[in-house]
Parts: C-alpha cells; sequence; structure tokens
C-alpha cells in the first residue's frame, strides 16, 4: 500500500449538513480500552408452551440450525430450544403447560385411582 492510500480518510456526511465541523476520532489499537467491550449476556426464558416458536420466529435467520435443538418432553409438558448448544453463553427458552386445576380436581395426567362411587359425584 502506498503512503498516500494509507493517510486517507472517507466521512459519510448526512444529507441535511449544515456546514459545522465533524469531530473525529480516529483510535489506532486504543479502541476496545476506551469502548469497555462486554460479553454477551446469555437469554433464558420460561414461558407458555408457544414461547420457543414465537421467539424462533423473529431470530430464525440469525439462528445457525445445526448449532440449535429442540426438546419436547411429554410427561413435563414442556418444550425447551436451545440456540448455540455448544457454547457457554448460548440460549435457552422454554415454554410449558400447566394443567388446570379441573384436571389435577379428576385426576387426567395424573395416577389418581377411584372407584366407581367416587366418580358419580364428579359428573
Amino acid at each position: 500500500m502506498t503512503e498516500q492510500n494509507e493517510n486517507r480518510i472517507n466521512v459519510a456526511v448526512p444529507e441535511n449538513y449544515n456546514g459545522m465541523p465533524i469531530e473525529v476520532i480516529l483510535r489506532e489499537g486504543q479502541a476496545p480500552e476506551a469502548l469497555n467491550p462486554k460479553e454477551p449476556i446469555p437469554v433464558n426464558i420460561t414461558g407458555t408452551i408457544d414461547s420457543p416458536l414465537r421467539w424462533l420466529e423473529k431470530r430464525v435467520e440469525l439462528i445457525d440450525q445445526k448449532q440449535a435443538n429442540i426438546i419436547v418432553d411429554r410427561d413435563c409438558m414442556k418444550i425447551s430450544l436451545v440456540d448455540k448448544e455448544n457454547d457457554y453463553y448460548n440460549n435457552g427458552i422454554a415454554g410449558m403447560l400447566k394443567p388446570s386445576k379441573e384436571m389435577i380436581e379428576f385426576g387426567i395426567k395424573y395416577r389418581k385411582k377411584m372407584g366407581a362411587c367416587q366418580t358419580k359425584p364428579s359428573f
């Protein structure tokens, strides 16, 4: 590279520029210290059963699908999405279903045993 090209700086000026001076800061090797770099914050969200789908719909083009997985746990009524599974800063989004009090009282999905006489008042 010639010395003439090394000393050039391109500055993009906005369309509504009014002639006021523009400050240009040129940092040589000092940008990381001046900008105070921060580590990414992993996202861990637990919500309703459609939370993984809603999170994925907004970010589908940003995700490497080979580094993500979805786990469906039918017994616990839970869906979990993990993005960047081998990364320390991975994202985890979980969606859960909670049984209604009627389902619990009637014994649906639980091992509540009732005889014929016990089920009669339920109906």
